[in-house]
């Protein structure tokens, strides 16, 4: 039988661990880590001359050939269960710099960055530090070391002192007596933060940034500048965690252990919800966005009230320009009133439920029709999903989906119906239907809803938002003494993704001159106010001549010069 052994090169192994450690500013992480395994109470790292210099007053060095052996770290029992140290962070810093001398306990050693590692014999000498280590990195090239600092001491447990600074470097993530025991480690954030139905850092309820043995190893906050954040949900991971080679920034099986990070997290809010629940059902509500972000929205299920700002009114529905503007305005616009709502009243009320906001993009005919009804009878309507178990679903009225009716006509069998008298007036505008009304009626017999409609606000029917002349019937309902916003309910006037001004503004003056004429106005009137809107340039070149102008019966006009004045 023929064997084979595995073997070491070590001389390539060595030089190949140059490209692992690449970066210098992990270099420092390595020494604090170092230190703090050593008991030290604090560290001091300076830059002199091109040198860094990093000291501590830790326990030192018990063998330095236990140092300068690779895969073995020379630390004791305790250490090595609570860190599980890799003995090969030492080695970072011969990547780093062209020359390292390591003091401690009276001794130290200088190890030449630029000849090869086996082939050197270091010398071990006398020191004159005698408490802790101090490691001088000759040559070492660190950008920017307060930056890196403020980084690598957010969470690191002792303090560590820049430049003899008499300040420690800030360490707001550090664990402390108050962060608090949960799955996987400790934890220290409040439910608080997340307090209101639209507060700042809502969605942010997930989000965390983890340390393992002090430093940053996973983070899915999304916020820059993270790590000088006092506001942010701080995890400290327990022992069951191990951080990946060479630099320890991310853990060895990051999907995984994201996960079972993520899930005790949610574990730990929804027990933090469920103790507010029990100190007051109804603070509960403060923190809708939180729970339904948490996927709990079942946990108001139970609770026989709902706060009133969960309800509103609907806006005036139009689409206007640049964005549609039909919105659920909160009941708190209508002045003070109770605060919440029962089962009861909600059962009794009339209360609606359903998104009448989305109608407003649907292009069916009766869709603006629907959403003035709405409004104008202010009914209440639920503007907040809860869980599909939730009581308020048995005791409202379901808002009907248009887009489930195919539209014939207007006396098909739709879920609401239109009706008006015969109109004072009627024409016709680029195709549609436009009628002169005192009042029109709008009946929602599934949710109970008639309203009657007088002068002030106009209606479009079979209308969609792209030139709505192909739908049959086109009709614009428009109150006889007023003006009103007709056009904006089916038209938006974007043109390749950006809102036309120009289009806009022509077809609102196309149709508001159409209207004045319709109305009995002046036709010269009407005529002049159009000149009167044309370029400046054409006026002043015309300016002092006279012109007739007729219009056929083919409504075609003909223009000729009278004569200058």
């Amino acid at each position: 039988m023929t064997e084979v052994q595995i073997k070491v090169n070590a001389s390539n192994l060595i030089n190949n661990l140059g490209a692992v450690f690449s970066d210098s500013k992990k270099v420092l992480s390595e020494l604090m880590q170092n230190a703090y395994r050593a008991s030290a109470t604090k560290i001091n790292i300076s830059e002199e001359d091109g040198v860094v210099i990093v000291s501590d007053d830790g326990g030192g060095i018990s063998s330095f050939t236990d140092l300068l052996t690779l895969a073995q770290s020379g630390w004791d029992e305790d250490v090595m269960l609570a860190n599980s140290p890799y003995g090969m962070g030492f080695f970072s810093t011969l990547f780093s710099a062209d020359k390292v001398t390591v003091h401690s306990n009276g001794k130290k050693i200088t190890v030449d960055c630029k000849i090869d590692f086996l082939t050197q014999k270091i010398a071990i000498t006398s020191s004159d530090v005698h408490i802790g280590t101090r490691v001088e990195l000759h040559g070492c090239k660190v950008e920017n070391i307060e930056n890196a600092l403020h980084v690598h001491c957010a969470g690191f447990p002792i303090d560590v002192f820049l430049n003899g600074s008499e300040k420690p470097m800030p360490s707001p993530h550090r664990l402390t007596d108050d962060f608090k025991d949960f799955g996987v480690g400790k934890i220290k954030s409040e439910l608080s933060k997340f307090r209101g139905n639209y507060g700042y850092g809502c969605t942010q309820v997930r989000s965390y940034i983890a340390y393992l043995q002090g430093f940053v190893v996973d983070s899915n906050y999304g916020y820059n500048s993270t790590h000088s954040r006092n506001d942010v949900t701080v995890i400290h991971l327990d022992e069951s965690f191990r951080a990946r080679m060479p630099d320890r920034d991310c853990l060895i099986n990051p999907e995984e252990e994201e996960n079972r990070i993520s899930g005790a997290l949610v574990d730990f809010r929804k027990n933090q919800i469920s103790e507010i629940k029990k100190a007051d059902p109804c603070d509960l509500f403060n923190y809708y966005s939180a729970i339904s972000d948490l996927d709990f929205i079942d946990v108001f299920n139970d609770i026989e009230v709902l706060p009133r700002s969960f309800f509103g009114t609907l806006s005036h529905p139009i689409k206007s320009s640049e964005a549609y503007q039909c919105s659920i305005n909160p009941l708190s616009d209508r002045g003070p009133e109770k605060n919440f709502f029962t089962k009861e009243e909600v059962k009794i009320g009339g209360f609606l439920r359903g998104d009448p906001t989305g109608i407003d993009n649907s292009e069916h005919p009766y869709a603006m029709a629907l959403m003035m009804a709405i409004s104008r009878s202010e009914s209440i309507i639920l503007k907040k999903k809860l869980d599909a178990n939730h009581w308020v679903y048995v005791n409202t009225q379901m808002i009907p989906d248009l887009s489930d009716f195919e539209y014939e006509d207007r006396n098909s069998d739709m879920p609401l119906k239109v009706t008006y008298p015969e109109p004072l007036k009627s024409g016709n505008w680029n195709g549609n239907a436009v009628l002169l009304v005192d009042h029109y009626l709008i009946e929602v017999p599934s949710i109970g809803l008639g309203v009657r409609v007088d002068l002030k606000d106009g209606l479009a029917i079979g209308c969609d938002e792209d030139g709505f002349e192909f739908v049959d019937p086109s009709i614009m309902l428009f109150p006889k003494e007023s003006d009103s916003d007709v056009l904006d309910q089916c038209n938006t006037w974007i043109s390749d993704d950006q809102y036309d001004e120009s289009w806009a503004s022509t077809e609102k003056g196309s149709l508001n001159a159409y209207l004045r004429v319709l109305r009995g106005q002046n036709p010269a009137s009407v005529l002049s106010d159009l000149l009167a809107d044309t370029d400046c340039i054409i006026r002043e070149t015309l300016a002092g001549k006279t012109f007739i102008v007729a219009f056929g019966s083919s409504g075609i006009p003909s223009v000729a010069e009278a004569g200058n004045e």
